[in-house]
């Protein structure tokens, strides 16, 4: 992971309804998943941009916000995908059709912060694959009030290791902290 986002390898077998491969969709242009027992899923939060997630939603509600496919939403995204999958539209350079996988979870999430623990400092940055298991990780996720007006909103995704606590709160945005302990870290 990342002080920003958050990848996590899972392996399970598949449900029935994700042991049929869909046919891709070549306009949306996202990642085809494939039935696997191994996915990654990664959370992280998108800020403003055209070839982001869409929000799937907002069509069934009379919201304000544009419901046109260009129009772009931001908040928490969380993406599931096999592996193998991912791996390879790294390998392919495929990062726009990564970055258009995934599902909208959260509008009003305009941050989060992931800190790592290894047992004497908190790290910003780990992969597992050197270091093992972290033995506790600390999530910041930074919430947008939905009254404070558009323009007076801040552009997510904020960097909350750069902000101090008093101009957020000036902007309508609340931070929830919590310490997950991994059970089975060194």
């Amino acid at each position: 992971g990342t002080a920003t986002s958050l990848e996590v390898d899972i392996s399970r077998p598949p449900r029935v309804d994700e042991s049929f491969v869909t046919t891709p969709d070549i306009m949306a242009g996202t990642l085809t998943d494939l039935p696997t027992d191994v996915k990654t899923v990664t959370y992280y939060v998108q800020g403003p941009q055209l070839n982001g997630i869409t929000d799937s939603l907002s069509t069934l509600s009379g919201d304000v916000i544009n419901n046109s496919a260009s129009q772009s939403i931001s908040g928490l995204v969380r993406r599931m995908i096999a592996k193998n999958a991912l791996q390879k539209a790294y390998t392919d350079g495929e990062s726009d059709r990564i970055m258009r996988t995934g599902t909208l979870i959260s509008r009003e999430v305009v941050g989060l912060n992931f800190e790592y623990y290894d047992g004497t400092e908190w790290l910003t940055d780990w992969d597992s694959s050197v270091q093992g298991l972290p033995l506790v990780v600390r999530l910041t996720i930074a919430m947008q009030d939905p009254g404070v007006p558009m323009d007076q909103r801040l552009q997510p995704p904020l960097n909350l290791t750069n902000m101090g606590g008093q101009s957020l709160v000036d902007q309508g945005v609340t931070l929830y902290s919590t310490l997950i302990p991994i059970p089975g870290a060194a």
